[in-house]
């Protein structure tokens, strides 16, 4: 049964130009990705295998047009078209044909084109700073993890005269995540736990920081859409490490400060003394002044001034 809720899935617009899903597709992405077929459910449409119209496989992060023609269901291998544009599919060797084919033909099926720029230079952000205390002369080794999740932040609030749906934006973040790992050489997979061990030295100082600094890749995607082009920031979240920081303390400046603390509070109690015992007023203490009468007192050398 049709998920007339659903229809709103059926259609991207963008600056006037709509792309049709296929009644499948809208069932796919409404039964919150379930295969129309076999009802095995996916993480999201665009773990699905894809196909040209001829049948063979793309990696269509790499290709062009950015859609497939047909989409497949990892699990029972059913095919189905993505958009509605398509006359006939094939499944089992048996042709299938498009009951709406004469009703859309006047819809302009406008895919978005992307191109993926990659910055040289690469976003450095500390998340989190620790302090461990290490005795004097010993020396220990401690263990830090931390996991990173490889996620794409696209700008989309930058997009201009239109929207996208959760199905584009997810093409558009693997599409990125492609480009970086044609780029670098390596895979990525969703999530990465990184770990260190760090000696830390008593012998040199007995304070270090340790700090994590999400490493980010940056750049932009040129999307194209109707003839009409925007440029749209992106960030990959690349790697994560740990920074070991030995924090060296200056001992003159610390008992310097810790006297003056001490010679603050004392004066402040002599301050207050004098004027509960009525040596001097506060408007004497207001001008740093301590009256005569107090010369042949204990603390007759010390002015307030």
């Amino acid at each position: 049964m049709k998920n007339k809720s659903s229809a709103v899935f059926g259609f991207f617009v963008s600056g006037g130009g709509i792309i049709p899903y296929s009644e499948e597709t809208i069932s796919f992405l409404a039964s919150g990705n379930k295969c129309p077929n076999c009802s095995h459910q996916v993480l999201a449409w665009a773990r699905l295998n894809s196909y040209s119209a001829d049948g063979k496989k793309l990696n269509y992060w790499r290709v062009a047009p950015l859609f497939p023609d047909l989409v497949e269901c990892p699990k029972c291998y059913y095919r189905w078209k993505f958009f509605r544009d398509s006359q006939t599919i094939t499944n089992d060797s048996s042709s299938v044909e498009n009951p709406q084919s004469q009703q859309i033909n006047s819809i302009k099926t406008v895919q978005p084109n992307i191109t993926i720029h990659l910055e040289q230079e690469s976003e450095r952000n500390r998340t989190s700073n620790e302090t461990v205390l290490v005795p004097p002369g010993v020396k220990i080794t401690v263990k830090r993890s931390r996991t990173v999740e490889h996620t794409v932040d696209v700008s989309w609030s930058d997009l201009k005269g239109g929207s996208l749906d959760l199905g584009l934006k997810d093409i558009f973040g693997i599409s990125i995540k492609g480009e970086i790992e044609k780029k670098r050489g390596r895979s990525y997979k969703e999530s990465e736990t990184i770990e260190y061990e760090v000696e830390l030295n008593g012998e040199k100082v007995s304070q270090y920081n340790l700090v994590w600094t999400d490493i980010w890749c940056k750049g932009f995607i040129e999307l194209t859409i109707n003839n009409t082009t925007q440029m749209l920031p992106f960030r990959f979240r690349d790697s994560s490490e740990l920074e070991v920081i030995p924090v060296k303390i200056d001992l003159q400046n610390s008992l310097k400060t810790l006297l003056e603390r001490i010679v603050a509070r004392e004066l402040g109690l002599f301050l207050l003394l004098g004027t509960e015992l009525g040596i001097f007023s506060l408007s004497d203490v207001r001008r740093g002044f301590i009256p005569q009468s107090t010369q042949n007192s204990p603390v007759r050398k010390y002015h307030a001034g």
